[in-house]
C-alpha cells in the first residue's frame, strides 16, 4: 500500500513538473520571439532598426502568442510588409519645414538620409543602391567644402561640410557638439554622419528631380519567424521540462 502511494505522488509530482515546465515555456515564449525578431531586423534593417523595434510588440493573451505592429506606424508596417512607389512631392510641399520664396512658390529643402557614420546606409531598391555605389565612390576620396557652425535651441552646435563632387550634390557630412564651448576646445570628437539634402519645389523649372519614392521591400521578419515558430517552442518546452523533472530528481 505505501508503495502504491508513493507511485501516486510520484505521479502527481512529475504531473505538477511537465505542467510547470509548460507553463515556464508559455511565459518565456513573448521574450523569445521578440529576441528572434530583433536578431532578424538587425541582419536586415539598418536606419529603420529602431522604429521597427519600437513598433513591435508580443505577448501571451489565453495562452496563444500574439505578435504585432503597432497600426499607427506606417513607416514600421511598410518596412513588415513594403510599400509601393508614391508621389512624395505634395506631401512635403504641405509639410512644417515648407517655405515660400521671393516669386510665391513653396519650396522645402529635404534630408534624404542621415547615418551614424560615414558609410552609406543598406538600401534595397535599384534607384537606391545606385545612389548608394555612386556614395561609396565619392566617399573613397572624398573633398569638403567650408565648414559651416549653426547653434541649435538646445545649446548644441552642429558641424556640417558639403561633400565636393560633380557626381552627386547635396550631400553633406554633419558632427554634432554638446556645446559651441566642446567644439572650441577641441574636447569633442564624434563621429561624423553623411545627410543627402534635395530641394523640392513646386516650380519644376527649379529642379529637375522627380519625388517618387521607389518603395519598401518587405523584411518579412514575421513572416519568417512565423514559420520557426512551431520548433522553437518545441525546443523551449524540451528544455524547460527537463529542467523541472531534473529538479525533482527524475
Amino acid at each position: 500500500m505505501a508503495n502504491l502511494v508513493q507511485m501516486v505522488e510520484d505521479l502527481k509530482a512529475y504531473v505538477n513538473a511537465i505542467t510547470a515546465g509548460v507553463d515556464r515555456s508559455i511565459h518565456m515564449l513573448p521574450i523569445i520571439a521578440r529576441q528572434k525578431i530583433a536578431a532578424k531586423a538587425k541582419g536586415k534593417l539598418n536606419s529603420t532598426y529602431d522604429n521597427y523595434m519600437n513598433a513591435v510588440s508580443s505577448k501571451i493573451h489565453d495562452n496563444i502568442l500574439i505578435i504585432e505592429i503597432d497600426k499607427d506606424n506606417w513607416l514600421a508596417n511598410a518596412t513588415e510588409s513594403g510599400m509601393s512607389a508614391y508621389d512624395m512631392k505634395e506631401g512635403l510641399l504641405n509639410g512644417k519645414n515648407a517655405k515660400i520664396s521671393k516669386k510665391g512658390h513653396r519650396y522645402a529643402s529635404v534630408p534624404m538620409g542621415k547615418n551614424k557614420n560615414t558609410e552609406p546606409s543598406r538600401m534595397g531598391t535599384p534607384k537606391q543602391e545606385e545612389y548608394q555605389r555612386i556614395i561609396q565612390k565619392v566617399m573613397n576620396k572624398p573633398k569638403y567644402g567650408k565648414q559651416r557652425l549653426k547653434h541649435n535651441q538646445d545649446g548644441s552646435l552642429t558641424e556640417s561640410q558639403q561633400v565636393v563632387s560633380n557626381e552627386i550634390k547635396g550631400l553633406y557630412r554633419i558632427r554634432k557638439h554638446k556645446s559651441a564651448k566642446d567644439f572650441f576646445s577641441g574636447n569633442s570628437k564624434g563621429k561624423y554622419g553623411l545627410v543627402m539634402f534635395r530641394t523640392v519645389s513646386e516650380n519644376g523649372s527649379l529642379t529637375g528631380a522627380t519625388w517618387e519614392h521607389p518603395g519598401i521591400k518587405p523584411a518579412n521578419i514575421l513572416k519568417q519567424l512565423e514559420k520557426e515558430l512551431p520548433e522553437i517552442f518545441e525546443v523551449l518546452l524540451e528544455t524547460n521540462i527537463e529542467a523541472e523533472l531534473k529538479g525533482l530528481g527524475f
